[in-house]
């Protein structure tokens, strides 16, 4: 939960404001691993211009392999 708590806290340096000129959809898989390709390949489907991921984590690795097949 801190990284989402850092994300919305670094968004006014980015000049982003949640629910003004960004909109932020949440997904959580909680260690239930064969979800992940649904929940990427719905964000991918709704054409969202950011997917972030935790680094190294296998939903980070899971969203860019679906991206990577949308192109």
């Amino acid at each position: 939960m801190h990284l989402v708590v850092a994300f919305r806290q670094g968004l006014p340096k980015a000049v982003l404001s949640d629910g003004q000129s960004v909109a932020i959809e949440f997904r959580w898989a909680r260690r239930q691993y064969d979800l992940l390709p649904a929940m990427a390949a719905d964000l991918v489907s709704r054409r969202v211009n950011v997917l972030t991921a935790a680094a190294g984590e296998p939903s980070a690795l899971r969203a860019k392999r679906e991206e990577a097949m949308q192109e």
